[in-house]
Formats: structure tokens, sequence, C-alpha cells
């Protein structure tokens, strides 16, 4: 199957391109949102924007499909969604097959099922931590879901490693991915010490920078179906980059996955960067000019 002229290819690409500026401007209004302060009694308009929404839903379909699918099914829910939509050779996916889902379900499902069960409390806490109507009216819930959330990241955090260093995703992710745990370790000690110090804005500056780190791990999820759906474009064109059909199984595990994990860093990170940093440090800025102005007056 080709295009049959460049005006469908462009219309197509634009149509992905576009998709993936929503996606991050998604993240940054529901930032917004989620991070202002509320002057409503209701917690449901930050359930429908809050950015973590969509992390518990996912970690809870993991949650289940470890612990109550077979292999079989698995496998069949992933072919459909990542595989038969953008004609993936087979080859290809079953080597997925072989070297993450599989494994799942037998040598590693102890590690398996443990990871998506530590998954869904963090996403859960992850969840109810951000959310200014908690802090506002239910501090010892925001409190409460923070010891938890820190506590048990800490107290797995061997294990997180472990998952990394053996994820068979090909060399671009574990660079990628490796040092995000460290990371995120050391923005929820950091937040932790803020907040014991009072500091409760570089506290929250903290744990939005460790929220990140999870978030990641959806969002290139989400990139995954976008690089795909670029790639192939590509293919239809005739040219060499991420032709599915010429492409080695372990390539195209490692060049898609890459990609995605280099598209989801640079959206959590720098979206989280921005309202961490730069626009704290902008409020001030406009802050101390206008406090200025009135002392000149």
């Amino acid at each position: 199957m080709h295009l049959s002229n460049n005006s469908t290819f462009l219309l197509v690409s634009h149509f992905h391109f576009t998709f993936i500026e929503k996606i991050e401007r998604r993240l940054v209004i529901t930032f917004e949102n989620f991070l202002s302060v509320d002057q409503t009694n209701s917690a449901l308009p930050y359930i429908k924007t809050n950015p973590f929404l969509l992390l518990v839903l996912w970690s809870i379909k993991s949650f289940f499909v470890y612990w109550t699918w077979d292999e079989k099914s698995a496998y069949a829910d992933f072919y459909d969604i990542a595989i038969k939509p953008f004609n993936v050779p087979s080859a290809n996916g079953e080597l997925f097959r072989a070297q993450a889902i599989t494994p799942s379900f037998g040598v590693k499902q102890w590690s398996t099922r443990l990871h998506v069960t530590i998954s869904v409390i963090w996403a859960l806490c992850l969840f109810i931590n951000l959310m200014p109507i908690i802090r506002k009216k239910y501090m010892w819930l925001h409190r409460l879901s923070g010891k938890i959330f820190n506590i048990s990241y800490l107290l797995f955090f061997p294990f997180t490693m472990y998952l990394l260093w053996h994820i068979e995703l090909g060399p671009i992710v574990q660079i990628i991915e490796i040092p995000l745990a460290p990371i995120t370790a050391y923005f929820i000690i950091k937040g932790y010490l803020e907040i014991q110090r009072k500091e409760v804005a570089n506290h929250r500056s903290s744990m939005i920078m460790a929220s990140a780190g999870l978030i990641f791990f959806l969002v290139i999820r989400l990139m995954l179906v976008f690089v795909q759906a670029v790639s192939i474009q590509f293919h239809f064109l005739g040219g060499p980059f991420l032709e599915w059909h010429k492409m080695n199984p372990k390539d195209y595990i490692n060049l898609t996955f890459g990609v995605s994990s280099i598209l989801g860093l640079y959206l959590c990170y720098g979206v989280a960067i921005y309202y961490a940093y730069i626009l704290p440090a902008a409020n001030s800025a406009a802050s101390a000019r206008v406090i200025a102005t009135k002392a000149a007056v």
C-alpha cells in the first residue's frame, strides 16, 4: 500500500504533529487548573482535569491484566492496540512478546505483579496529593498520601532499579529511564526536607518534579502510538527511515521505544520544570517589580 501523492502524506503528518501539540497543550492546561488555588468547594473540576487520572486508570488496568489475565489475552490486547493498526510486521510484535509479555507471565511474574500493585498505590497518591482542594480542606489526607508515597517509593527504590536495569527494550530506553529513578528519589527526599523547614513553595516545586518521573511512563505509551503513526508515513513515501519491512526486530524495539522515551522526557520534564521553577521565578520577579514601583511612588 502506497500513498498516491505527497499532499495526503502532508495532511496525515500534520494531523499527527497536531496530536502531539495537543498532548503538550493539555498537560499545560491541566497543570494550570490543577495547581491553581481553588475558590470552590467542588472536587469535580480537579478530577476531570487531573493529569494523573489517566495514570490511575492505566495502572488499574495493568493491575487486572497481570493478576487476572493470561499471556495470550495480554498479547492480543497489545496486538490490537500497538501492532495491527500500524501494520507492524508480526516478527517485531513476537519479539516484543518474547522480551516483555511472556516473562511477565512466567519468570518475572512475581516482579511484574509487585510492580503493577505498587504503581496503583503511587498513582492514587499523586492523584490525591497535588489537588488544591485536598490541600485546602483536607490537609490530613494530603499529608497521609504524601507519607505513603514517599515511604513506599524509597522502600521499593532498589526494586525499581532492578526492573529498569533488566528492561529489554533497547539501550536508548535504559540510558533515559535508569537515571529517572534516583532523580525522582532525590526530589522526594528534597521535598520532604523542605516541608520540614516550612519551605512550602520549594516543597511544591520538588514534588512536581518527582511526579514527572512517574507520569513519564504513561506519556511514553502515548508517544509510542504517535511515533508509529508517523513512521508509517515515512514507509509510504519509500524512505529508509523506519521502514517496518526492512528493519531488524531488535532495531524496531530500540528505535520506537527509544524515540518515544525521548519525546516523553521532553513533554513531562519540560512542563514540570516550567511550573516548578520558571513560572514561580517569573511571578516572584513580577511581584518584586510591583513592590519596587509602589515604593518609588
